[in-house]
């Protein structure tokens, strides 16, 4: 009897596992997002006005908060970010991201926060102000309290 019921458990057991380790014949989830090209071909590219380095930062930003738009300037990238619900949080992820593009982008940033399509805020980071942080010339509080003080309500 006791080797019955084992028996029974250990076919179920591995019925179930074949299962989630099997190929997924068209039941499941679809995953071609995954798969798909980051926008490197003209076709796919929501950016084609942006320079290869500007849709690296796009992507790269897109990462950590989800990037709405992009668009270049003559001397500043703007972008419209989707917000994660809180300000600050926002800003913080924006900043970290560009303070590694600064140098290679060559330009300001102007980044818009939106709530499903209402504009929340806006806020700046001036290229210097992330030179100088990588420099050492100023702290990482400095940083961020220069581009606190760019932030305007936009609603």
């Amino acid at each position: 009897m006791h080797r019955r019921t084992l028996l029974s458990a250990v076919s179920l057991g591995t019925v179930g596992l074949a299962g989630c380790l099997g190929g997924d014949s068209g039941g499941g989830f679809d995953d071609s997002s995954e798969t798909e090209d980051e926008g490197t071909s003209s076709n796919n590219d929501p950016y084609p006005d942006l320079s290869e380095t500007q849709r690296s930062f796009v992507r790269r930003l897109d990462r950590d908060i989800e990037v709405v738009a992009a668009t270049a300037g003559a001397d500043e990238l703007t972008v419209t970010v989707q917000t994660t619900g809180t300000a600050s949080e926002d800003l913080r992820r924006v900043a970290e991201v560009y303070l590694n593009f600064a140098a290679a982008l060559d330009v300001d940033l102007r980044a818009r926060v939106e709530d499903r399509g209402l504009s929340q805020s806006m806020f700046v980071i001036r290229r210097k102000w992330a030179t100088q942080l990588n420099d050492g010339e100023i702290d990482s509080d400095e940083y961020l309290t220069r581009i606190v003080d760019t932030r305007a309500a936009t609603s």
